[in-house]
C-alpha cells in the first residue's frame, strides 16, 4: 500500500521542476498558453501560489511510497481550505511517474490521502484534470469523483475583431 511521506526540501525542489515542466505542456497542449511563454507562466504561478514554498500555510506536499522500493512512485500535492467543518481540499497535484504507471499507485494513492484528509475533518476533495490526460480523467471517474464544471479555451487572432 501507497504510504503518503512529506517532502524533504530536496524532494520538493525535484517536484517543483517536474510539476513545472508538466503544468507548462498541459497549458501549451490546451492551448491555452503559447510554447515561448509556458515555462515562464508556470515559474510565475507557482511562486504566486506558494510564497513561501513548501512552508506555505494550508498546503502539502507528500512523496508517494511503495514501502517495497527504495524510490517515491510520485508526489502529491494539495491544500486545505476553509475552517471549522466546512473545509475542503484541493489536489494541485497527483503525479505517478511513468515507469510506475498502471500498477495500482494512483488508486492506492488517492486512498492513503482520503484517510489523511478525513483526518483533518475535510468533507469534499476536488481537482482539475486536462482535457487530454483521459487516464487521470478514467481513474477519478472510476473512484467517485464526477465532473463538477468545464473550463473551454479559445486562442483570439487578430482577425478576430467584430466577429463571433
Amino acid at each position: 500500500m501507497i504510504e503518503l511521506v512529506p517532502m524533504t526540501e530536496t524532494d520538493f525542489a525535484e517536484f517543483r521542476a517536474y510539476t513545472l515542466k508538466g503544468f507548462a505542456a498541459d497549458k501549451v497542449q490546451s492551448g491555452e498558453w503559447l510554447a515561448q511563454d509556458a515555462q515562464q507562466n508556470a515559474s510565475i504561478g507557482f511562486e504566486n501560489l506558494l510564497p513561501q514554498g513548501m512552508e506555505t500555510a494550508n498546503h502539502f506536499f507528500y512523496c508517494l511510497v511503495d514501502p517495497e522500493l527504495s524510490q517515491p512512485v510520485g508526489y502529491l500535492w494539495f491544500q486545505i481550505r476553509g475552517e471549522g467543518t466546512s473545509r475542503d481540499a484541493f489536489i494541485f497535484d497527483h503525479l505517478i511517474h511513468e515507469q510506475f504507471r498502471n500498477r495500482g499507485y494512483g488508486t492506492q494513492s488517492h486512498q492513503a490521502m482520503n484517510a489523511k484528509l478525513l483526518a483533518m475533518n475535510v468533507e469534499t476533495v476536488a481537482t482539475h484534470v486536462a482535457a487530454h490526460n483521459t487516464a487521470s480523467m478514467r481513474l477519478l471517474e472510476r473512484i467517485g469523483y464526477r465532473i463538477a464544471g468545464i473550463d473551454l479555451v479559445r486562442r483570439l487572432r487578430k482577425d478576430d475583431r467584430g466577429s463571433v
